[in-house]
């Protein structure tokens, strides 16, 4: 009795695995993710139909739909505002300038930077007097550069009623303060602007540079070596600005010390603004100093150098730069003595 109850048993637990076997649902393939790949015509693309179709035309037609496409439509406006511009571009072709504008290409003209914002300084401390400026008056942007330096020059705005000497004392020169150091310094000094020299005669030791450069070119001319028509000499201190004959952006010489040559430009001109400096008195305006070069001291690496010395057999190297403590440190005694004197010693300013 008890092995047909065990018999029965099993029949039903075996009955009840085939039925939750069959009821049970199918296992779930899952497909590795990734691009779609189709084969048509035996090769396989990748991508939507839609932008392969997009694509495979652009290429069939060598690229049309690219270039007209956004970034070929912005590229082509690029180029053509830049075909176009004539105030920063002036290197097209004579074919594309107006009749105006055309002039020889190897004389072309440099890319000038306007100033048409009003200006506007600080007034000096201390200073009450107040010069009030004329209606319709011109201001001048004048640039001097140094030409054996690649440095950036001064930049000057002066009037036009202002005269010459006016801008002359103003330009700094490395040059000026070293011959004031040897008691050397000598007043004289020219603008050479369109053939005409205009000197500084304020000194009575001031000398005329320009007279033996005008006999030399009255001599070559009488030859017919060269043609010195117009070629005259004038008073700086009684020019003004206004009566100069010049050109915009063309270069012009300022001469002094004997040798020092800058180079001198008249970048723009304008007239005055009622925001700007009305006070003629703070004419001529620096609108960018002379940018020098300073060196700091070699044994301390804190303070600026005021010395230099040449074969000093004490220091590091060879030219050595010092500050005025270190330099008297090292090269007297406590009793103010000169320990020693076999190198050479000069100021120094700044390169």
């Amino acid at each position: 009795m008890e092995s047909q109850v065990q018999q029965v048993v099993i029949c039903a637990d075996e009955n009840v695995e085939q039925n939750s076997c069959l009821s049970s649902p199918p296992p779930l393939k899952l497909k590795p993710r990734g691009r779609k790949r189709r084969k048509r015509d035996g090769v396989r693309r990748l991508g939507r139909p839609f932008d392969r179709n997009v694509r495979a035309a652009a290429w069939e037609k060598g690229g049309a739909l690219l270039e007209e496409s956004m970034f070929g439509k912005l590229k082509k406006e690029r180029e053509t505002a830049r075909r176009n511009c004539s105030l920063r571009c002036l290197s097209l072709k004579d074919q594309q300038r107006p009749s105006s504008m055309r002039f020889d290409r190897h004389r072309r003209l440099q890319a000038l930077n306007f100033f048409n914002a009003p200006l506007k300084v600080e007034m000096m401390a201390g200073m009450s007097d107040v010069e009030q400026i004329k209606e319709y008056e011109v201001i001048l942007w004048i640039e001097v550069v140094r030409p054996t330096t690649r440095q950036k020059g001064q930049h000057f705005l002066v009037l036009g009623s202002q005269m010459l000497t006016t801008l002359r004392d103003k330009i700094y020169c490395l040059t000026d303060k070293l011959m004031q150091k040897l008691n050397y310094f000598l007043p004289s000094g020219y603008f050479c602007i369109e053939n005409v020299f205009y000197n500084d005669m304020r000194d009575p030791d001031a000398i005329d540079y320009s007279d033996p450069i005008l006999k030399w070119m009255h001599y070559q001319g009488s030859k017919g070596l060269c043609n010195p028509y117009g070629t005259r000499a004038a008073d700086m201190a009684t020019t003004s600005f206004l009566d100069l004959e010049f050109r915009v952006g063309k270069q012009y010489t300022y001469c002094h010390q004997g040798n020092c040559k800058h180079m001198l430009m008249i970048r723009d001109m304008r007239l005055i603004h009622k925001e700007d400096v009305q006070n003629a008195l703070l004419y001529p305006l620096l609108r960018s100093p002379f940018r020098v070069h300073l060196r700091k001291c070699t044994i301390c690496a804190i303070y600026i150098a005021t010395k230099v010395t040449v074969d000093d057999k004490m220091a590091p190297e060879s030219p050595c730069f010092y500050c005025d403590y270190c330099y008297y440190v090292q090269h007297y005694s406590q009793d103010g003595r000169l320990l020693y004197n076999d190198f050479r010693v000069y100021d120094y300013y700044h390169e």
